[in-house]
């Protein structure tokens, strides 16, 4: 996954089980809105880290 020019990311979403089936990212795009890129399966548990930038 490659970022646009003024993109960030703001969360880290794992999807996991006994193995994790999925990562993804919350993106935030210049315009103010966010855009959520999932890569892998849709089963097991969510868990999300929120990233802060200061």
């Amino acid at each position: 996954m490659k970022l646009e020019e003024n993109e960030t990311i703001k969360e880290v979403i794992i999807r996991h089980g006994f193995i994790v089936d999925a990562i993804g990212f919350v993106v935030a795009k210049p315009c103010g809105n966010t855009v959520t890129k999932m890569f892998g399966g849709h089963c097991g548990n969510e868990s999300r880290v929120i990233i802060e930038i200061f």
